[in-house]
């Protein structure tokens, strides 16, 4: 990695580009929040290439500078079987953020080619046992995982003032801002590993850039039925302190109007509705009369993700449906399916249901353990009304329905 920098970057001083700051309290306590609140104090310049080090990790991408996150040495945040989620990992482990000028990233980014890379890349609604697909292929060999990146979202909702992420999305700035976030990460894994990538909120946006920049990355889709989904995320979610809040004071008020006022309100908007259609999500809320628990709000989420992946398939992209509920009734079945779309020698399906084992969320907040404590969610006439008012202005069903690709 280091000659190919020296390669690229050959003619140009790069000596003490990159700005290292480091946080004299808690750094990851405010990398929670957004990634401009940061408290930092300057510690020293460094060589550009510092970048590459396998332990600094891309967080967002801006207009002017690019951040970048740095861990202990030795600490591999791409090990899934550790680290189940890497945005969580990146958030735990974190020691100081890296400032690097956009024009020296993109040098790099341009010259960087994943022709030969051999990706598979999963989109997918909340809840619907993509970390379980992510540790299925962490545990066979040559194959390594990126596991919920959060560099799109923290760049597009901190970065850019355009409130309306579609629009965005059809942009040059956009689709540049995409290239560089695929071809950073890929940089990042061994030239000899295949990549099961598995994207996370807004990452839905990119199919189309996907297909035109880079073609033989493999698309697939995991999703499940919406009322196991919703009554997951419930567990895992709805009795976080912050939800209550969130739903109160940021969530029903914006999206009343979807005009955010502020970044707290923008991120929590477009968190919900996936960067969707404003005017479709206004609908659905005003039709359900509000909502009131986190399982409502998940309806936001899921709805606009299973629209959007529907279109896709209608307009002719070729996608791999994985659905969890077929998972669970026959794992040799459904792994060998995907196996032969990423031509994976079916020998190795044994090697893979190890996987299925384990909790593949342990040491979350949100493992089974802890889910397991939380209170479900209750079931009301006026619950179940709201909710099939929001999924009918999005046209994917009710709440008892079963979705099929």
């Amino acid at each position: 990695m280091a000659a190919k920098w020296d390669k690229i970057m050959a003619g140009r001083d790069t000596e003490n580009a990159a700005h290292v700051l480091t946080n004299r309290y808690t750094l990851s306590s405010t990398l929670k929040l957004m990634p401009n609140s940061f408290m930092l104090t300057h510690s020293h310049f460094a060589p550009a290439n510092i970048v590459l080090q396998r332990n600094v990790h891309l967080w967002q991408i801006g207009r002017d500078v690019v951040k970048f996150i740095q861990v202990d040495e030795g600490v591999d945040l791409y090990d899934t079987l550790k680290y189940p989620i890497l945005h969580l990992a990146q958030l735990q482990n974190a020691k100081c953020i890296i400032y690097l000028p956009r024009t020296i990233f993109d040098t790099l980014a341009s010259k960087i080619d994943i022709e030969k890379r051999d990706i598979a890349w999963l989109f997918m609604t909340p809840r619907c046992g993509s970390t379980l697909w992510g540790q299925i292929f962490a545990v066979l060999p040559n194959w390594s995982v990126i596991n919920e990146s959060l560099v799109l979202y923290n760049s597009t909702v901190f970065e850019y003032e355009i409130d309306n992420v579609i629009t965005l999305t059809k942009t040059q700035t956009f689709e540049g801002l995409v290239e560089a976030y695929v071809k950073w990460h890929t940089l990042a894994i061994p030239e000899d590993h295949s990549i099961f990538w598995k994207g996370t909120i807004l990452d839905h946006h990119i199919i189309p850039i996907l297909r035109k920049k880079f073609p033989h990355i493999k698309i697939l889709f995991g999703y499940r039925d919406i009322l196991p989904s919703a009554k997951s995320w419930q567990k895992s979610f709805g009795s976080l302190p912050g939800a209550e809040f969130g739903n109160r004071y940021i969530f029903s008020p914006v999206m009343a109007t979807g005009c955010p006022r502020n970044i707290p309100e923008k991120d929590c908007f477009v968190f919900f509705t996936n960067g969707y259609n404003i005017k479709t999500c206004i609908e659905a809320f005003k039709a359900s009369n509000g909502v009131s628990a986190a399982f409502e709000q998940y309806m936001f989420i899921w709805a606009a993700i299973i629209a959007m992946m529907k279109q896709y398939k209608h307009d002719g992209y070729k996608i791999l449906p994985m659905k969890y509920e077929d998972l669970i009734a026959d794992r040799r079945q459904t792994i060998g399916r995907v196996f032969d779309y990423l031509d994976i020698p079916a020998k190795l399906i044994d090697l893979s249901l190890t996987a299925m084992d384990r909790d593949s969320q342990e040491g979350l907040f949100f493992d089974k353990k802890t889910r397991s404590k939380n209170p479900s969610w209750v079931r009301t006439e006026d619950a179940v009304r709201r909710c099939n008012a929001i999924l009918k202005v999005f046209d994917v069903g009710d709440l008892d329905s079963t979705t099929t690709f």
